[in-house]
């Protein structure tokens, strides 16, 4: 299978669940899984791997960014782009750091009920 075969099952089994609703998502989803699995990949030669991290808003949207992904990608290279919830993980050490150094308790007691409550 290729990769436009795939994407044409993609956008088919979408409609299919948009007329349905939820009902069958999981078979579709499953089937969409299986399908992208089959996808030929050419690992014959390695590439080079680049990471594109830093400030959330310009890694993660293309227009933004110049569309840099792709264009790397065009050269010939392997993108990674760091997840989305690295930036969650981030602001939030930042959020408990930064209230630590205000002596601002109310976080610190926030914290620790909301690890009560997992237990």
């Amino acid at each position: 299978m290729t990769l436009t075969d795939y994407m044409k099952n993609l956008l088919e089994s979408l409609k299919d669940v948009s007329k349905k609703g939820s009902k069958g998502l999981h078979k579709v989803l499953k089937g969409i899984a299986s399908d992208f699995l089959t996808i030929k990949v050419d690992k014959s030669e390695r590439r080079p791997v680049v990471a594109i991290i830093g400030e959330i808003f310009m890694r993660d949207n293309s227009p933004c960014n110049g569309d840099i992904a792709n264009r790397l990608e065009e050269l010939g290279v392997e993108v990674m782009i760091g997840p989305f919830s690295e930036w969650i993980y981030y602001s939030t050490y930042r959020f408990t750091r930064d209230s630590r150094w205000k002596n601002d308790k109310r976080v610190s007691l926030n914290r620790r009920f909301r690890a009560l409550d997992r237990i």
